[in-house]
């Protein structure tokens, strides 16, 4: 005979159980030719890292010719419990998370709840195919007694429905909110129907969201069941069968009353799958077992598997089986697998799974699908994905008009961040978006003022960075304040003349109650005090745009002498260091001083000899008669500064000024041996200091050699 073979289920393990480790908990006759395969592992409370673990396991035979099961059992200790019955919840997956969704799996009639859905002993499409592709959604398949062949149960449907109302309660009692989408074979579906119809309103609940509901062969008007009734005469199971008959009463009342609740969930829809083939009915051998090798027969007509309703609520569509392989799927083309994955895929559009969908048709430009996800059924643009993104604001970065437009129809919120802090204004002010898109955002509520980004920065501290003025201006329009200051302390004034943007500025400065002398920075921050005067007089871009900066702000009574309050800098010592010699010239020629001096004494004249700044030297002592004998809190002077760096001509242009000035300093210890023995080269030509006899052979050199040491 050949090996008999079925699938186990294991409960009881302990919470850190992987489904490597669970055959750990497992023994059987180790006489047998067997190898045992764990095929998955989950929990019934995914919320609670304490919650015991359930698996389904399976033998695989090595031996071919063996005719009966194993006997594996669980070690008692561990409290561990093995079964093939499969009844209650049994777990198909561990999801990944956040999970979106909790897809439950009812069994019909007279059926394994494991082996109603599984082609064959390896393969069970709820647990080995749709967890890859459906991976943050939780997958339960539900089993219960419904077996005809020697029955001694009573139970009708409603006797089936309560104890499942009452466990999938207990599954979701940590997230009743959570979506919901039911699958049903044959009289599963029904089990399903009657929960949420009566039991659900009776009892007074809140409906969880169901955006879907796939019923496969479920017989709403009945099925034939003539073959059934003679096997289960005078049984205690003869009332379920007859209840179940084409044109029964009591399923003609159950579907009234589904359709009028389902009627008033208009965001669930119904998948109704119906066979196409016949199944052969089932007979009575001579030992008293049962088996289908009757007369075939049409289980569940078409007429009776769909519902009828209308408005776009339920879609139908045939599959190429019988009613028995209805609920299998095989991994096969003519498998209806693709069209059940694609429906439960929409329906979760809201989801993790539909965002991935929505923010592919954004950065695609592919409006059509973006406005049909975007208003279908149970969408919401708003949620984050488990990236942090968040569909307005990628729509923002984009600069998609069409895109936003789309978004904010459908409800989306333009005030709310994404993961990284950003908002869909400051996004848009960031990366320049065209201004239909910034005051489309504006005309839905975006807050002008709003904060965004790693920075915190508005909206116009944003549109400041950049070169189109004409966003600074649409927000200056709508209120946006020119004082605030983001995290760093800084106004969008202050950021539009460190980046050189002179459009921006004198938008700026044209708006009312601006303040060109603000201070900017924190109190604890070196540049504190800072004003827009001098982030304009920074170097690091064309020379010709920060003239025009200087020039926009002190046309509009920027101090040009205003010092900062920690180091006591001025706009022209800033210049100076930075080698802005135009910067320079103009602020000289504005009134700028040369003596102002900083916390240590230094003058613009010792911040450009402590750069090596020769042109800027050059321009501070010829055009602003800088003081070259001026001494910081070091006593050194610029010459000494210059001599210390090894700036060489700059040495060389002290020396012509006053040619017997010798240096109190010594050089700095990177500075090049190339630039050192020039300089020396240069100091052994002038006569030596007073006090040094000229006669006496190297003395001079001796003299610079001892300062260098």
């Amino acid at each position: 005979m050949p090996a008999v073979r079925t699938a186990y289920r294991v409960v009881g393990l302990p919470p850190d159980t992987e489904l490597e480790t669970a055959d750990r908990y497992l023994a059987y006759d180790p006489e047998q030719n067997v190898e045992l395969i764990p095929k998955s592992i989950g929990s019934l409370n995914n919320s609670d890292p304490q919650h015991s673990k359930i698996a389904t396991v399976y033998f695989n035979y090595r031996d071919v010719r063996a005719d009966k099961l194993p006997s594996l059992k669980g070690r008692s200790r561990e409290g561990v419990v093995v079964d093939k019955d499969f009844f209650g919840f049994t777990p198909m997956n561990t999801p990944q998370t956040p999970i979106i969704a909790d897809i439950v799996a009812v069994t019909g009639l007279a059926a394994n709840a494991y082996g109603s859905w599984a082609s064959d002993l390896e393969h069970m499409w709820l647990r080995d195919m749709l967890p890859m592709d459906i991976p943050n959604a939780r997958i339960l398949i539900y089993g219960y007694d419904s077996h005809l062949e020697a029955s001694q149960s009573y139970s009708g449907l409603s006797g089936f429905s309560t104890p499942f109302a009452r466990a999938l309660d207990d599954i979701r009692a940590h997230d009743p909110e959570r979506p919901l989408i039911l699958i049903g074979h044959s009289l599963g579906g029904l089990v399903i129907q009657k929960v949420f119809a009566l039991l659900l309103l009776e009892r007074e609940m809140k409906c969880p969201p169901i955006p879907l509901m796939i019923s496969l062969g479920v017989p709403h008007r009945g099925l034939d069941n003539k073959a059934l009734e003679t096997l289960v005469s005078n049984s205690p199971t003869s009332k379920l069968v007859t209840e179940l008959g084409l044109e029964s009463p009591t399923l003609a009342d159950h579907l009234d009353d589904f359709i009028h609740f389902i009627s008033n969930q208009k965001e669930t829809h119904i998948l109704s799958v119906y066979e196409q083939r016949l199944t052969a009915s089932v007979v009575v051998k001579e030992d008293g077992s049962w088996e289908r090798s009757g007369p075939p027969i049409k289980m569940v007509p078409e007429g009776s598997a769909v519902i009828g309703l209308g408005g776009g609520q339920e879609t139908k569509f045939p599959s190429q089986t019988d009613h028995s392989q209805l609920a299998k799927l095989p991994y096969r083309t003519e498998s209806i697998y693709p069209q059940i994955k694609a429906g439960i895929q929409r329906a979760l559009g809201g989801t993790v799974t539909g965002h991935q969908q929505l923010f592919a048709a954004i950065e695609g430009h592919d409006f059509e699908r973006l406005k049909s996800l975007a208003t279908s059924r149970n969408f919401d643009v708003n949620p984050l994905d488990q990236n942090g993104k968040r569909a307005l604001v990628l729509a923002a970065k984009w600069g998609s008009k069409d895109a936003v437009e789309v978004l904010l129809q459908a409800n989306a919120d333009p005030n709310l961040h994404d993961g990284a802090g950003w908002t869909p204004l400051t996004m848009a002010a960031k990366h320049e978006a065209p201004i239909d898109v910034v005051r489309l955002l504006l005309e839905y509520r975006a807050s002008v003022d709003i904060r965004g980004g790693p920075k915190g920065c508005t909206p116009l501290h944003l549109a400041a960075y950049c070169a189109n003025s004409n966003i600074v201006q649409t927000l200056l329009a709508s209120g946006a304040r020119t004082e605030v200051k983001d995290d760093d302390g800084r106004t969008p004034l202050y950021i539009a003349s460190r980046q050189k943007c002179n459009s921006n500025v004198r938008v700026l400065l044209g708006s009312v109650g601006i303040d060109v002398n603000s201070c900017n920075w924190k109190p604890d921050d070196r540049k504190y005090g800072e004003t827009p005067l001098m982030a304009a007089a920074y170097c690091d871009v064309d020379p010709q745009n920060c003239l025009k900066v200087l020039n926009s702000l002190v046309t509009h009574n920027a101090d040009v002498n205003i010092q900062t309050q920690i180091i006591a800098e001025s706009a022209l010592m800033i210049a100076s260091s930075w080698g802005n010699c135009p910067g320079v010239a103009y602020l000289l020629k504005n009134g700028a001083k040369t003596e102002l001096r900083n916390k240590e004494q230094w003058t613009a004249l010792i911040y450009a000899a402590q750069k090596g700044r020769l042109d800027v030297v050059k321009e501070l002592i010829e055009s602003g008669n800088a003081n070259i004998s001026a001494e910081c809190s070091r006593q050194w002077r610029a010459f000494d500064w210059a001599y210390h760096h090894g700036h060489k001509y700059l040495v060389e242009y002290f020396l012509e000024i006053d040619a017997s000035y010798r240096p109190r300093s010594t050089f700095a210890n990177d500075v090049d041996r190339s630039k050192v023995e020039g300089i020396r080269e240069i100091m052994e030509r002038l006569p030596p200091p007073l006090g040094l006899e000229r006669q006496e052979p190297g003395g001079f050199m001796r003299f610079l050699r001892g300062r260098h040491r």
